[in-house]
């Protein structure tokens, strides 16, 4: 019999989180399209891009744009939670930002993903 390794409460932690993520979003995004979400509420603005994202996730190329685009309006079934915009300096770069959609589910999700990382009852 193979023995399971236990998720671990790190794991059960990531694991509410994205519950509650889809419990406030949609039940069906992709879990790195959250991630992505998260990067981009959790970094300083011009820092999360495709290529940033592949290096993160270390993900091919074409899925780390693909999956930035889906948080776009930029794609017919994307989410509108981020706009595209260029680095103040270099009109070439193309960094996610939130839009007015994307501030107001940050601010909706906060409270939520403070009581899933604090799971109470877990030590």
């Amino acid at each position: 019999m193979k023995q399971v390794t236990p998720f671990g409460v790190s794991g059960v932690r990531f694991r509410k989180q994205i519950e509650a993520f889809r419990k406030e979003v949609n039940h069906e995004m992709h879990v790195l399209q959250m991630i992505i979400f998260v990067e981009v509420v959790n970094n300083p603005q011009h820092t999360v891009n495709p290529k940033y994202i592949k290096d993160l996730l270390a993900i091919i190329p074409s899925s780390a744009s693909r999956h930035c685009k889906r948080l776009t309006n930029d794609v017919e079934d994307g989410y509108g939670l981020c706009q595209v915009v260029y680095g103040h300096n270099d009109y070439i770069s193309k960094y996610l930002e939130l839009t007015k959609k994307g501030e107001d589910l940050a601010d909706t999700i906060r409270p939520v993903f403070q009581e899933a990382f604090t799971l109470k009852g877990l030590s």
